[in-house]
């Protein structure tokens, strides 16, 4: 794809590249301060100046000269991907780390990811990342909290919280990018409005479209390979810059996914089979939320986990009536809805489909979310009718 070469191994070689592309890196040395300080030292950074016009370039020398794990390369402008790109034919680690120059790895990031690798080979590590610094700060001494599952058990843990569709939160191997010759597509230019478009209609960066593509030839595609993954935010996530060189993408495909989603919502799209839906949905969950211990906790990131159950499973109810399908078997008493309502019961978040659900009610969680996704204003008198039912004092 691209005309790149692979550096050869050798025993001396760093254990791990960290490679960072870097335009209008406004908080670049923060990145650098980052590296600098993880607790596992065996490390090379590669920055590569995509002719940045502001000083980014001298931030590169000056961390070159200060420390010798550091290089800076200088390239001509030509995007996130083809800086990327200068970067991976320059590492000589076995393993590579993608953060974005404006970003921040957690003091153990490097050494968590390679504990997973050792813990569990040949599977594709991914951690958690955070928006909120005050947060990841706070998350520096908690211990590693990781699970290894097949992909079958965890992809929809994974789709939930968009882990699929970054590169800087895994753990690349370098042997298995150059046997399968892995460069980013340098085609994709979001800052010049050049994306790659799925089957589906779905805008790619150039993120995405990598890790698909690592997904797909260089791991074992099938549902038994196995992802090695951690609730410990290793990661910051800065996305005030919308100047970074990989910004531009996540602007633009954030709100084309939305419309997108908007409309097949509107559409009110039906799922091929409503009953076998529901019925995955359920066993999903109940696998899911047996991992509520690797957030240590965090009830800002399992919430998501057990109330869009409820929307997702009055969904499924509604498509049964739509269809004149009918429910699973034992649905009711299945214990992946038993056990939302009760995590909502325990720690009082209110979700305006836990009436319904509790009560059993096939014919008003469908009216409810039939409201909910046509924006109909019944939704609203119907949702803080339910909040108030319930004493009005749940989380909402």
């Amino acid at each position: 794809m691209q005309n790149h070469s692979w550096q050869p191994f050798a025993e001396n070689a760093p254990a791990v590249s960290v490679v960072a592309a870097v335009y209008k890196g406004e908080w670049l040395n923060r990145l650098c301060e980052s590296v600098a300080a993880q607790t596992f030292t065996d490390w090379e950074c590669i920055l590569v100046d995509d002719e940045s016009p502001d000083d980014s370039g001298k931030v590169c020398d000056a961390w070159a000269a200060k420390d010798p794990r550091f290089k800076a390369i200088h390239k001509k402008n030509g995007g996130a991907s083809s800086a990327r790109n200068v970067g991976l034919a320059a590492a000589r680690g076995r393993w590579v780390v993608i953060p974005d120059c404006d970003d921040e790895l957690s003091p153990h990031a490097l050494e968590y990811a390679l504990e997973m690798e050792k813990q569990h080979p040949g599977a594709f590590v991914i951690w958690e990342y955070t928006g909120d610094h005050a947060a990841f700060e706070a998350g520096f001494g908690r211990p590693l909290a990781a699970a290894c599952l097949p992909r079958k058990q965890i992809d929809r843990l994974m789709v939930r919280r968009n882990l699929y569709f970054t590169a800087w939160n895994k753990l690349f191997d370098r042997e298995l990018l150059a046997e399968n010759d892995l460069w980013f597509d340098e085609n994709i230019r979001p800052e010049k409005d050049q994306y790659r478009i799925d089957p589906d209609g779905q805008w790619y960066g150039e993120d995405r479209d990598y890790v698909d593509r690592y997904m797909r030839l260089a791991l074992d595609p099938t549902p038994e390979q196995p992802i090695a993954y951690t609730g410990n935010d290793l990661y910051y996530y800065d996305c005030t810059n919308t100047d970074a060189i990989t910004r531009h993408i996540e602007v633009r495909v954030a709100g084309e996914n939305a419309a997108m989603a908007d409309e097949a919502n509107e559409q009110l799209a039906l799922p091929a089979d409503p009953t076998a839906y529901c019925q995955t949905l359920l066993d999903d969950y109940a696998q899911d939320a047996k991992l509520d211990w690797i957030y240590g906790g965090n009830e800002h990131k399992t919430a998501g986990l057990h109330l869009s159950v409820l929307r997702s499973l009055a969904y499924g109810i509604w498509a049964c009536r739509k269809t004149g399908k009918p429910l699973p078997a034992g649905m009711w008493t299945h214990p992946g809805l038993a056990g939302a309502l009760a995590w909502c019961k325990q720690r009082r978040r209110y979700s305006p489909y836990y009436l319904p659900l509790r009560w059993h009610s096939a014919a008003l969680a469908a009216k409810l979310y039939y409201l909910d996704a046509t924006y109909n204003r019944n939704f609203g008198r119907l949702d803080w009718g339910f909040y108030y039912l319930l004493g009005g004092k749940w989380n909402r």
